[in-house]
């Protein structure tokens, strides 16, 4: 992933627009990554969620 993108998002901006998904290879530390935007949204005031692939793929298979 690209530093400058990282930087960005952890400036929360993204948050009034909608969410974010990280779809990135094996081993490039998503959960570090994502641990690390969460804490920072929640610094910010708004609440967040954390899930995985998984779980959000069985929640939107659930919704219909």
């Amino acid at each position: 992933m690209d530093e400058k993108r990282i930087k960005e998002v952890l400036t929360g901006r993204y948050i009034h627009h909608g969410n974010i998904i990280l779809l990135v290879p094996t081993g490039v530390g998503k959960t570090y990554i994502a641990t690390s935007m969460t804490v920072e949204v929640l610094t910010q005031g708004p609440t967040a969620l954390y899930i995985t692939g998984n779980d959000f793929i069985a929640e939107c298979q659930n919704k219909d």
